[in-house]
């Protein structure tokens, strides 16, 4: 533009480009940065600035992305892939396909110079790995396939029931140990279907749970059968469709074989498969028969998507969590708290609950400067605790405590605004006055889970901000269902879930954990500890 705002025909060429701030260099108006910092980009024409443009340069990555956490993706097909970095404060960037080293294992396909890939046409499992620098992420494939078999029922497991159709049907079963497929038991059927030919006897194997439930896509059941003599009995299963009308599949009609053999049945009459309830054996009216037969590996047969091997997809990096340490801090700028996360899930009469919230209270009083509570519940919240309290559950407050600032947020309305009109203003307030070096923000849950995710994030960018301005130590807590953490734009987040722990019940408390924060001057370390 010249400078009436007139657009002006530039030649390329004629524009001298420069770099401040990070080393690097230029090919066209391509940067090719070679060190990582807050830098200038400077375009001339002559002796004229006519644009300048601040940019970050990340370090090498910490951590990858890939678009796909797994990929399912018919014979021949293509998929585009992107990958983003992280760097050890959480700033990301989008890679070029310049910069990955893409790999692929178990015979999969390719992926081409511009992160495109297509498929093999003859199907097969396995993954796509990218790496850049010292960061490796997977993404395990599993390409469609017609004939995918999987074994439904083993017959090793309680829960098999005989059902008899007839009084003259005369049957027993029990798990065999003596004669089987595959270890260590097979389904044994004796038989006497000898009396009463007017009618057809049956003895059926009423499968566990109601049954199991069938891919859509199943188009076959096999079954292996084990008789020491041939008999005219008929060996079925009763399948459901998907508009609950059953039908009674036949793999056999008639035994004409000794030992063991493997049978299948189409499904193709059925209007899509749903559930298989029972396998059974049949003498048809007329005939008599009596014996023993085996059943074992009840087994599907389907077109879909086979399993993954996950033991041979590479790991993908994990950041060292370089603040997870436990130490011993003492001082005037020191400072520890504790953080334990509650829902509204469990009921105050859960006696597991109170004894172990008792525990973590007296531990409290004795080892901490400050209890913090993140959640919807307050039942941490308690007069045996004699050090101070924030809770998620209150109206907003701060702390101050040798230069630290603990900042209690209340969203118990969905979010910041529609809890209080004034918390807005009195946070950017207690941020814009604070003069020590930490702070430590308290919320209910993931400020993307507010009503208004556009409010949720312009949190977490205020947070961001204050950081980059500012230099501080800025750390979020706030309820959800893991004990972890995360950087995202240099904040730190840390996620606690307490009694919603994964695995956590009466015989495995362990699980449940509340997190130690110690902070020493403007260093913070923490731990998740159990209530031992």
């Amino acid at each position: 533009m010249d400078k009436y705002m007139n657009p002006v025909n530039i030649n390329t060429n004629d524009v001298k480009w420069s770099v401040s701030g990070v080393k690097g260099t230029f090919k066209g108006n391509v940067l090719y940065p070679t060190t990582a910092g807050e830098a200038i980009v400077t375009a001339k024409i002559g002796d004229h600035v006519v644009g300048t443009c601040p940019i970050t340069v990340l370090e090498s990555p910490a951590k990858l992305e890939l678009n796909y956490d797994k990929l399912n993706i018919n014979p021949g097909s293509s998929v585009t892939l992107s990958l983003k970095g992280w760097d050890k404060n959480g700033y990301t960037a989008s890679i070029p396909p310049e910069n990955i080293k893409w790999s692929t294992g178990g015979n999969v396909g390719n992926v081409s110079s511009s992160n495109v890939f297509t498929a093999n046409k003859s199907g097969g499992t396995g993954y796509i790995a990218a790496t850049v620098g010292s960061a490796v992420v997977s993404c395990p494939v599993s390409i469609r396939k017609s004939g995918i078999t999987k074994v439904i029922q083993d017959f090793n497991s309680t829960g098999i029931k005989l059902i008899t159709s007839h009084k003259s049907a005369k049957a027993s079963f029990s798990l065999a140990s003596n004669v089987y497929k595959s270890a260590k038991y097979s389904a044994k059927i004796t038989y006497d279907f000898s009396t009463d030919l007017s009618v057809n006897r049956a003895a059926y194997l009423s499968l566990p749970n109601g049954g199991y439930t069938l891919d859509s896509a199943t188009s076959k059941l096999g079954m292996w059968v084990y008789s020491s003599s041939k008999n005219p009995i008929w060996i079925g299963a009763t399948v459901h469709d998907s508009k609950g009308n059953y039908k009674s599949e036949y793999f056999a009609k008639g035994i004409t074989w000794t030992g063991w053999k493997y049978l299948e049945v189409s499904l193709d009459d059925l209007n899509t498969p749903k559930k298989v309830t029972n396998v059974f054996a049949v003498q048809p009216k007329n005939g008599k028969s009596s014996g023993t037969v085996y059943f074992d590996n009840l087994t599907m047969i389907y077109t879909g998507y086979p399993d993954v091997d996950m033991s041979k997809v590479p790991k993908t990096t994990v950041p060292n969590d370089e603040n997870y340490k436990d130490v011993t801090v003492s001082g005037d700028d020191s400072m520890t708290f504790s953080v334990f996360g509650q829902s509204t899930a469990y009921g105050s009469t859960n006696k597991t609950q109170i004894d172990m919230l008792n525990k973590l209270a007296s531990h409290i009083s004795s080892s901490v400067d400050v209890s913090v509570l993140v959640g919807s519940n307050d039942g941490l919240t308690r007069s045996s605790i004699k050090v101070p309290q924030l809770s998620t559950t209150a109206s907003y407050k701060s702390l101050d405590i040798n230069g630290n600032k603990l900042i209690q947020l209340n969203a118990s309305k969905g979010g910041l605004r529609v809890t209080n009109t004034n918390e807005w203003l009195w946070f950017i307030n207690q941020l814009n006055s604070f003069k020590g070096k930490n702070v430590f923000v308290f919320l209910e849950k993931d400020p993307l889970k507010f009503n208004d995710t556009k409010e949720g994030q312009l949190l977490k960018d205020t947070l961001s901000d204050f950081k980059k301005k500012t230099g501080k130590n800025v750390w979020v807590f706030y309820k959800g269902n893991s004990n972890s953490s995360y950087m995202d734009k240099g904040v730190k987040y840390v996620v606690t879930a307490g009694f919603d722990s994964y695995g956590f019940s009466d015989s495995n408390k362990g699980a449940a954990k509340y997190a130690v924060v110690k902070v020493k001057g403007n260093s913070v370390t923490y731990q998740f500890k159990s209530f031992n």
